[in-house]
């Protein structure tokens, strides 16, 4: 195994683990875009701001993934989670703006009990 190389104040790790993580998330993340582009029903998605907060998803899964401390993986799991409630609200449906509320709420008291045990 190679040696751990930390960054931001040993707070984040570059092992041989996390580059490996770091990889299935960001060839998933390719792969979901190119059926994204591919399939016609997916052109409700085919915007700017669904890529932008795509790749707040990803960045929120890379942090999240490479991180060392408890509190760091709450950030990286809220900076993914939260672009998805946007996403969700971003539908053309009503029932997507219900879902968006409805997963806002339920991940706000989760990250409120996951920050208290931290």
């Amino acid at each position: 195994l190679e040696e751990q190389e930390n960054a931001f104040f040993g707070f984040l790790s570059l092992d041989t683990l996390s580059l490996i993580s770091q990889s299935i998330v960001l060839i998933s993340a390719f792969l979901l875009i190119f059926l994204a582009l591919s399939k016609e029903r997916f052109n409700e998605f085919q915007t700017a701001e669904f890529y932008s907060l795509y790749l707040f998803i990803v960045a929120g899964f890379q942090f999240m993934v490479s991180s060392n401390h408890l509190l760091l993986i709450l950030i990286g799991l809220e900076t993914a989670s939260l672009p998805l409630c946007v996403l969700m609200a971003l539908s053309d449906k009503r029932y997507g703006l219900e879902a968006g509320i409805k997963y806002f709420t339920m991940g706000a008291m989760a990250s409120a009990f996951f920050a208290m045990g931290a």
